[in-house]
């Protein structure tokens, strides 16, 4: 992991401010939506990919762990539960 020597505060309601050159660097717009990923001690703040999590559970999807339907990606969690139902 690179350093990128930057220290911030956090404020009174728990934010921080990224810089704009990281932003830029990371593609990161204003109201983008970003991850954040707990790793022990670390924070992980990173862009948020919207196409890599289910559509119904918000769960991440990694590797080929999906269905698409449309331009829905469902988990294959979400997809065993469906089936589940519609044979009731």
């Amino acid at each position: 992991m690179e350093s990128v020597g930057i220290v911030r505060k956090v404020d009174k309601l728990g934010r921080i401010t990224l810089a704009k050159e990281d932003r830029k660097i990371l593609g990161i717009n204003g109201l983008d939506p970003v991850e954040m990923v707990r790793e022990g001690e670390e924070i992980i703040i990173k862009k948020y990919n919207k196409d890599s999590c289910c559509t119904i559970c918000s769960k991440k999807i990694e590797g080929d762990k999906s269905l698409k339907v449309e331009k829905k990606i469902i988990c294959l969690d979400c997809v065993s539960k469906i089936e589940r139902i519609s044979e009731k």
